[in-house]
């Protein structure tokens, strides 16, 4: 169809609007996990865990998934969560990890988190829900992990740089 090109040019646009990938030239790779851990049972990892995944529901294990790439982007412009993700896909679950993959990352990419307060983004979906994990730095140089209803509406300001990670999306 004629229309088809300039859906993916606008959407191409605005992805640029919210965010801007920050790991081009890098490859980052998650490696394949067995699904069995939790974010709020990661105590070896997080100093704090929200009680909000035990609140929610969301502390549950999950399917085992293979190695994949990632990539971070960093926010541009004042953003909700559904702005930020949308901005990516129009199908956000395609963008979402699981929470043992969170803790992968977490674990392998520290030096990718931001070190100065603000949080790291990661989508993930339970029970049908989307939720998003905030990974962050504490003034003590610890790692705390809250989460948040992906419909959550705090607009998060763009001068605070606060970083996504979500999958490699294959080329259209």
């Amino acid at each position: 169809m004629r229309d088809e090109p300039k859906k993916k040019e606008i959407e191409m646009t605005k992805a640029n609007d919210f965010l801007k990938l920050i790991s081009s030239g890098e490859t980052l790779i998650l490696d394949a996990v067995d699904g069995t851990e939790t974010l709020y049972g990661a105590s070896d990892v997080f100093a704090y865990r929200d009680s909000n995944f035990k609140n929610y529901g969301v502390n549950e294990k999950e399917l085992a998934t293979g190695k994949i790439p990632v990539d971070m982007h960093e926010m541009i412009k004042d953003a909700i969560f559904a702005q930020m993700f949308g901005s990516l896909s129009s199908d956000v679950k395609k963008l979402c990890l699981t929470q043992h993959q969170i803790k992968n990352f977490v674990k392998k990419y520290r030096n990718w988190l931001r070190d100065d307060g603000y949080a790291t983004f990661f989508l993930f979906e339970s029970n049908n829900e989307l939720f998003v994990a905030h990974v962050y730095f504490d003034s003590d140089g610890g790692l705390k992990v809250l989460v948040r209803r992906f419909e959550y509406s705090l607009v998060w300001r763009v001068g605070l740089c606060h970083r996504l990670v979500v999958p490699q999306l294959a080329a259209a």
